[in-house]
């Protein structure tokens, strides 16, 4: 994503009110990837790496920027944005805000994307059921059990990919 990309999301996501943003249809309809869907590819390659499955798990501790990332993992800063870039196109990471540094350069603040992701390994006509069976628990169980499992069922991913 292009800095010009980057700037205009920012500016789009700080112009809704909280009350009204368009998450909250994200948050009710979960995006169900399925083994023979072309977003499936994206996300799994974004996470093959350690390095990428760190990243990840570090800006889901706290926000963070690449320098810090990079100190953090002990690896360079091109590295950190190479795998950030991946992990941005695979929507599981999102640029939430901009700071400075003391010499006044841009530096992007990375969290984990808002938009719910399940992995199914079915074909793409389970996605639609899978959607609506989870749109279904989250009604009745609250969104905050669906962020539970689905924590425990990415920890348990990045064990399994770690461990091969």
């Amino acid at each position: 994503m292009s800095i010009l990309e980057r700037k205009e999301k920012l500016k789009e996501k700080g112009n809704q009110d909280d009350g009204e943003k368009d998450e909250q249809e994200d948050e009710t309809h979960p995006d169900v990837l399925t083994i023979d869907d072309e977003k499936t590819d994206e996300v799994l390659s974004s996470v093959s790496s350690e390095t990428a499955r760190q990243i990840l798990t570090s800006v889901h501790d706290a926000p963070k920027i690449p320098i810090d990332l990079a100190e953090e993992l002990d690896t360079t800063t091109q590295n950190i944005r190479y795998h950030l870039e991946n992990l941005e196109g695979a929507g599981l990471v999102e640029v939430t805000d901009v700071c400075y540094s003391e010499k006044g350069r841009e530096m992007y603040v990375y969290e984990p994307s808002d938009a719910p992701s399940m992995l199914v390994f079915g074909r793409e006509t389970d996605g639609p059921r899978m959607r609506k069976v989870l749109t279904k628990v989250s009604s009745s169980v609250g969104p905050a059990a669906i962020a539970v499992v689905f924590i425990a069922k990415a920890r348990f991913i990045f064990e399994w990919f770690s461990d091969t």
